[in-house]
């Protein structure tokens, strides 16, 4: 991984936000929790979720489960594994890196990435 001056990690892939009235809907299932949110940003390799309140329960490297709901045009669920890597109690952000994303999903979010980015 390559890192921008400063030292701040370059992402390995491109992350996009939602189109606005398309949200991406995400449930997801931790150990002690089990809410609906809506991600903020998305890449092939995890995404960030901004929750509507602070997540007691939430810890770094926790295993979660998640089901994305991707929007149209994509218009696909992707059931993935992942792993809480990112937590701001401040901000209310946390991210979660995915664990064993199949060759189809990878494939439904880089043709979501694309799209998005072409909107842009």
């Amino acid at each position: 991984m390559s890192l921008f001056p400063g030292g701040r990690k370059k992402r390995r892939f491109p992350r996009v936000s939602p189109e606005k009235g398309r949200p991406i809907r995400v449930d997801i299932n931790g150990v002690d929790f089990l809410e609906i949110v809506y991600a903020d940003n998305l890449s092939e390799g995890g995404l960030s979720i901004v929750a509507p309140h602070e997540f007691r329960g939430c810890k770094i490297d926790q295993p979660v489960s998640l089901i994305i709901s991707l929007p149209e045009p994509e218009k696909a669920n992707i059931l993935v594994a992942g792993i809480i890597r990112y937590i701001s109690y401040t901000r209310k952000i946390f991210g979660v890196a995915f664990v064993d994303l199949k060759k189809e999903d990878r494939k439904k979010i880089q043709r979501y990435v694309e799209y998005r980015m072409k909107g842009d």
